[in-house]
């Protein structure tokens, strides 16, 4: 659980540095498995489990961007890239490929 939680502890709101593809993929997987069980529990419930759920995607969106900031960081791009998936339909398989780049050598 150290892959989930430190981006989240240590990290919240740390947008300097790096971080390595290993960190940012592991946290993904976690992030998606959650949501994907958190979907699973309001679909068969029917009850008010949207609302957690919303509420953990609000509380993880911060630690996230921070956490895509520093593996762009580590790629050698800039930060600002994090604002691709505000394009329509290419920004989000882009930002996900700049983020499976290996690391720069700076």
């Amino acid at each position: 659980m150290n892959w989930f939680l430190d981006p989240i502890a240590h990290h919240y709101a740390d947008f300097e540095g790096r971080a390595d593809r290993a960190m940012f993929w592991k946290f993904t997987l976690g992030l998606v498995v959650i949501s994907l069980g958190g979907m699973g529990l309001v679909w068969f419930t029917k009850t008010a489990m949207a609302a957690l759920l919303i509420i953990f995607w609000l509380t993880i969106l911060l630690p996230y961007c921070a956490l895509t900031v520093r593996r762009l960081h580590d790629a050698g791009y800039t930060g600002w890239l994090v604002l691709l998936p505000l394009v329509p339909y290419v920004g989000i398989p882009v930002l996900l490929g700049l983020c499976a780049l290996p690391s720069s050598s700076k």
